[in-house]
């Protein structure tokens, strides 16, 4: 790796007294026959999404002259004639309903795509299915603690498990602040939105799509074994991953959040 350009700073030790100097909440407490070893990047960046999705709004309303609407639910996405669709929307605020015309509609792949996929009168949507895992956090509240860790520190995944899983420790700056995050661990929800309603995944089972989520769950067998397992882990096993971070860590210390 170090041979390209964007990873010719990187640093490689076995060295404790430079470990300690790059993580030393991780160093913390370690003793001699404890084998580590760590790649150093000396550089990150860290992206707050919403507040890049806004920018991105105000670019479209200011200099381009395109319209934005937010807090509004998409109800029905119908066809109007061969060139346009009809799209039946509430407004969260005021709850009033009404119709706009599109020549164009796009459905994103966020958590509600699939309920309104299934409402659109085209036959390529048949056979999508989904199924809502979600993500949880470790979330320091000791600002001693959070003080004295700078960095995003990644270890391996756990044999067998999925790349997704990688455990890591990371220092985030949301809206200002700093944060100490230890991730990721899975969870489930039968919601597809956070607020969204507890019979979301049943009212998306439909006869077409049953076989393709049979199928996921049959070819990706270790997956689905890691995400069970993940949601039956309970709070001390949590603390348990944490500790293989940082080695003393309490559970007083931490609370669980869950992903937005």
């Amino acid at each position: 790796m170090k041979e390209h350009f964007m990873f010719d700073a990187i640093e490689f030790t076995r060295e404790a007294s430079k470990m300690k100097a790059w993580f030393p909440l991780i160093a913390k407490d370690r003793t001699e026959d404890e084998i580590m070893a760590a790649s150093r990047m000396n550089r990150g960046t860290e992206m707050n999404y919403g507040a890049l999705t806004e920018k991105l709004f105000a670019i479209l309303e200011n200099d381009f002259d395109t319209p934005v609407h937010c807090n509004m639910e998409v109800l029905d996405v119908d066809p109007d004639t061969d060139l346009d669709w009809t799209v039946e929307v509430r407004d969260l605020k005021t709850k009033e309903e009404h119709q706009l015309e599109a020549a164009h509609v796009f459905i994103g792949a966020g958590g509600g795509s699939l309920l309104l996929l299934q409402k659109v009168e085209i036959e390529e949507k048949e056979g999508y299915g989904g199924f809502p895992v979600s993500g949880e956090w470790l979330v320091c509240t000791n600002e001693e603690i959070i003080k004295q860790h700078n960095a995003k520190v990644y270890s391996k995944a756990g044999v067998r498990d999925p790349p997704m899983s990688t455990p890591h420790l990371d220092t985030r700056y949301i809206d200002g602040k700093r944060q100490l995050m230890f991730d990721p661990f899975a969870g489930f929800s039968p919601k597809f939105l956070k607020e969204g309603s507890s019979l979301d995944l049943f009212k998306s089972i439909k006869i077409d799509n049953i076989p393709a989520m049979l199928g996921a769950f049959w070819h990706n067998l270790p997956l689905t074994k890691y995400l069970i397992e993940q949601v039956l882990m309970s709070r001390e096993d949590r603390m348990d991953s944490l500790r293989t971070f940082v080695k003393n860590a309490k559970s007083e210390d931490w609370e669980i959040m869950i992903a937005g």
